[in-house]
C-alpha cells in the first residue's frame, strides 16, 4: 500500500510500468512490476552499464561489456552489435539511432537501431561515462571521467567541436526540455555545473551541502531537477536553481530513475548498517520513502516501460 487510503480513494487510475534495473556487478537486468514490486523477469547480461526504453515503448536496449542489445517487450533479442566495454547510451529523438559510450575505446558508437548495424564511431576523450542529446537531436554531450570535461558533438557531422572543462569528475548530464541548459553532476565536488547550451559555456553552479552528486533527472514537466547526492535526494527548481527540499535515504546513493508520471523515484542506494545495497523507492508527492528493493549490487541505470493503466477507484 502506497500512501493513505484517502489518497487511493481520490485516484481514479494510474499508469503501470515494468521497472528495469541494469546491475553491472550482478551481471543482470532485473525486471519488476511497478504495482507489486515483484520480480517478473531476470535478464542475464555481462556487466550491463545501461538500459533504455524507446520513445514508442516498443523496444528495450541494453548496453553491456561485449554488446549492445535490442529486445522486444517479451524480452526476446532482436539483434546485438559488438562493443568493447559497457557504457551509457542515448537514443535520438526519433528513436532510430543509439549513441553508445565505450569506456575502454574512449569513443561513442553510432548504431542504426532499425537495421541493427554500427554506422560510425567518434573519439571523445578519456573514459566517457555518460551521454545525453538535445531535444532537437542536433548536439550530444558526453561526460569524460578521466579528462574531467564534457565533449560536445555536432550530430550532423559527428565532429567533436568543443570540450568544456568541469574542474571535477563528471557524473551524469541532464538536459532541459527546451534544450537551453545542461546540468552536470560531480563525483568529487559538492556542486552541479550548469551549461548554457547555445554557447556551450558554464554559466554557474548549484552549490549543495553534500560532498558529491551522481544521478540527475528532470521531472516529466521539466519543472524540478531531482539529484541523487551522497545518500540524499535533492529537489531543485529548474527555473530559479534553488534547492526546494531534501530527503535523507541512505549513507550513499548513485543513479536514479523518475517514473514517466512523475510520482516516484527509484534510486540506487547503500546503507552500511542497514542491509547494504538497495534501490530506494520514494513517493515524490508526499516526499517520503516507501521502501527498499533488495537483491541488487551496483545499479547503473533504471528505466521504465509502460504496460497499461490500472483502475484504483474504491467502490
Amino acid at each position: 500500500h502506497y500512501g493513505s487510503s484517502q489518497a487511493q480513494t481520490q485516484a481514479s487510475s494510474k499508469e503501470k510500468y515494468n521497472i528495469y534495473i541494469a546491475d553491472s556487478d550482478d551481471s543482470s537486468v532485473m525486471v519488476l512490476d511497478s504495482e507489486s514490486h515483484l520480480v517478473i523477469d531476470y535478464l542475464p547480461f555481462r556487466g550491463p552499464g545501461g538500459v533504455l526504453v524507446s520513445p514508442d515503448q516498443k523496444e528495450i536496449y541494453v548496453s553491456e561489456v561485449f554488446g549492445f542489445f535490442k529486445l522486444n517487450p517479451l524480452h526476446m533479442i532482436d539483434f546485438s552489435v559488438p562493443v568493447e566495454s559497457r557504457g551509457k547510451s542515448v537514443l535520438s529523438p526519433d528513436g532510430t539511432r543509439a549513441y553508445v559510450t565505450d569506456q575502454v575505446a574512449d569513443m561513442i558508437r553510432v548504431i542504426d537501431v532499425v537495421n541493427g548495424v554500427t554506422l560510425d564511431s567518434v573519439l571523445v576523450g578519456n573514459r566517457p561515462i555518460d551521454i545525453n542529446i538535445t531535444p532537437d537531436g542536433r548536439k550530444l554531450y558526453v561526460a569524460n571521467q578521466t579528462d574531467q570535461n564534457i565533449a560536445v558533438i555536432d550530430v550532423g557531422s559527428l565532429i567533436v567541436f568543443k570540450h568544456i572543462p568541469i574542474g571535477a569528475i563528471p557524473g551524469e548530464v541532464e538536459i532541459t526540455a527546451d534544450g537551453l541548459r545542461a546540468y552536470v553532476t560531480n563525483l568529487n565536488r559538492g556542486v552541479i555545473n550548469v551549461i548554457d547550451t547555445p554557447t556551450d559555456l558554464i554559466v554557474g553552479a548549484i552549490q549543495i551541502d553534500q560532498e558529491f552528486s551522481f544521478g540527475a533527472e528532470l521531472s516529466p514537466d521539466g519543472q524540478i531537477l531531482y539529484v541523487s547526492a551522497d545518500g540524499v535526494l535533492l529537489a531543485i527548481d529548474a527555473q530559479s536553481n534553488l534547492i526546494l527540499r531534501t530527503l535523507r535515504m541512505a549513507d550513499d546513493s548513485t543513479v536514479l530513475g523518475i517514473t514517466p508520471d512523475g510520482t516516484r523515484a527509484y534510486i540506487g542506494s547503500f546503507s552500511q548498517f542497514a542491509g547494504g545495497p538497495a534501490v530506494t523507492v520514494i513517493d515524490l508527492d508526499n516526499w517520503e520513502i516507501l521502501g527498499l528493493i533488495r537483491g541488487v549490487f551496483f545499479p547503473r541505470q533504471i528505466a521504465f516501460l509502460k504496460t497499461g493503466i490500472t483502475n484504483t477507484d474504491t467502490p
